[in-house]
């Protein structure tokens, strides 16, 4: 349901709370192979096409065949 502007802000305030003021934290940062500019395919101009190669990353946990 809807929530008024005032709930809103306690909420997060309340999230942020628990995330970033606690003791021991619960947020970390991301490892390298999560890093966004890494997955990131820059075509080059006037490229219009992109051929992926089938392969395994075999350092990234999350890598799958394409």
């Amino acid at each position: 349901g809807n929530i008024e502007p005032s709930e809103a802000e306690s909420v997060v305030q309340h999230i942020e709370g628990i995330l970033f003021n606690s003791s021991t934290s619960v947020c970390k940062s991301l490892p390298p192979s999560q890093h966004l500019t890494k997955r990131i395919v820059k075509l080059e101009r006037g490229l219009r096409y992109y051929y992926p190669a089938m392969c395994l990353n075999q350092q990234d946990e999350n890598s799958s065949l394409l």
